[in-house]
């Protein structure tokens, strides 16, 4: 009976160590540290079961981002410091321009992601800059914080485009990520920004967690708690009192977001909770029948349409 006791401890301590510490340790590291990998990135959405079940049990790996599109050839390549003494790059297009737009990626994503949108800035009059963070396309480092540290590329971005234009009219385009990584900025030192634009951002990191994970059928709790303070660990920061709604009621410059309707992994609901927190002139546009993708793929006449009015 004595053995038999010890042996349903050792389950229980086996099981208790794989739940609370080994699983959400290859979770957090999945997420947020980058491999070698040339293999494209497959959707969680898009598995099929098996692929599923082995990302529940080992997480998914990602390969660091890397560009998909070619530098437009009147974009110029320009490198900077950013967090943790990284080198940054970053695409110009005109910084000289008196309306500047900067354009921030989101996860898993790289600059060239958005060429498509920085081209419409242009259209409007912009001269247009796209950063890739640390971590991403050709900027150094091979890890991500999901927003957290990539606020201080945020700052050395506009401190870059101010450097050389000190009077321009600077508005950021910020996705997911990036608009996260805005807001943390934003809060820990107010940005010198005139507007943002925030597209499809997370209320918080342990929220954005748990719909990844229910995407792959799996309950939440205790697993985006846990997972979520993994990362912190891992990465140096409390990512569970990372709450980006709660850090855009330091955001008090006209502020646009975009929304997708059927967005699993920042749904509406996010948005909305940005959106309340917001003390300045502010806006929601939901764009019908989309996911977590760019908006602009989605609906472009509506994308820049909103846009221009946002801007009278």
């Amino acid at each position: 009976m004595l053995l038999r006791k010890k042996q349903l401890l050792l389950l229980f301590v086996i099981l208790f160590s794989y739940i609370f510490v080994f699983l959400p340790i290859f979770h957090a590291r999945s997420m947020t540290i980058f491999t070698d990998s040339i293999e494209p990135r497959k959707k969680l959405r898009d598995m099929a079961f098996i692929d599923k079940a082995s990302a529940l049990f080992f997480g998914v790996s990602f390969g660091k981002p890397k560009k998909d599109k070619p530098k437009p050839s009147h974009y110029s390549e320009i490198n900077f410091t950013g967090y943790n003494g990284f080198k940054l790059s970053a695409w110009t297009s005109d910084l000289n321009k008196p309306k500047q737009a900067l354009l921030l990626h989101g996860y898993i994503g790289e600059k060239s992601d958005l060429i498509e949108e920085a081209a419409a800035y242009e259209k409007m009059g912009y001269g247009v800059t796209l950063l890739d963070f640390f971590g991403s396309g050709d900027s150094e480092g091979s890890f991500t914080t999901i927003g957290f540290h990539e606020s201080y590329d945020v700052h050395a971005a506009v401190n870059m485009i101010r450097s050389v234009n000190k009077d321009a009219e600077l508005e950021v385009y910020a996705v997911s990520l990036g608009a996260s990584a805005l807001l943390k900025a934003n809060h820990d030192q107010k940005l010198d920004v005139d507007r943002v634009v925030l597209e499809t951002p997370f209320a918080s990191m342990k929220g954005t967690i748990c719909n990844r994970i229910k995407i792959l059928k799996a309950p939440c709790f205790p697993g985006a708690a846990v997972l979520t303070w993994w990362g912190g660990i891992i990465h140096g920061f409390d990512s569970l009192n990372y709450k980006p709604y709660i850090l855009a009621k330091n955001l008090h410059v006209p502020a646009l977001i975009f929304a997708a309707e059927n967005d699993e992994r920042a749904p509406v609901e996010d948005s909305h909770q940005i959106l309340n927190n917001i003390s300045g002139t502010k806006k929601l546009v939901i764009f019908k029948d989309a996911r977590h993708q760019s908006l602009y793929s989605v609906d472009d006449k509506n994308w820049t349409q909103s846009i221009l009015d946002f801007h009278r």
